[in-house]
């Protein structure tokens, strides 16, 4: 039986399996009407698996397999998305805390701009700025999908 599940940052925290019931909810919130009665069953056969400790990944998995199991394919579906955004986002949050707190250190200083002592707070501040910026340029306006911009560039010509 289950008593314990494994963080993704190594914490071990007490199983809850109302945690569960919560999550699948709101995969179905994005579409059919809610029904209790599977997320229970699922829960509690998570509860009941054999190890002690579970992964939260493993959990994870095994609602997709729960969702599967009770024929409940619109509702794994969303979960699945749900699940792949979080990570998405998870990667997104740690790349660029870490590149930001190299900044913020003053480790790996350039001076890339004469304008701008990066040995300064303030130099260190700006450039941290400039990391933030080129990572949402990277994944918000220059990545496949993202929404194309045009427009006039400001300039004008005179002939």
């Amino acid at each position: 039986m289950v008593k314990q599940i494994r963080k993704r940052d190594g914490r071990v925290e007490p199983f809850d399996k109302l945690k569960i019931i919560s999550a699948i909810y709101r995969a179905y919130r994005e579409g059919e009407a809610y029904v209790p009665e599977p997320s229970g069953r699922i829960a509690e056969a998570i509860e009941r698996n054999a190890g002690e400790i579970l992964d939260v990944e493993q959990v994870q998995d095994l609602v997709e397999q729960g969702l599967i199991h009770e024929r409940l394919a619109g509702v794994a579906k969303r979960y699945i998305i749900y699940r792949a955004e979080r990570s998405r986002i998870r990667r997104e949050r740690s790349s660029l805390s870490r590149r930001v707190a190299e900044v913020l250190d003053g480790s790996g200083v350039r001076n890339s701009n004469a304008n701008v002592d990066e040995h300064s707070f303030g130099g260190r501040k700006f450039e941290a700025a400039n990391a933030l910026h080129r990572e949402l340029a990277l994944e918000k306006y220059l990545s496949p999908g993202s929404p194309k911009r045009t427009g006039s560039t400001g300039s004008t010509s005179t002939t």
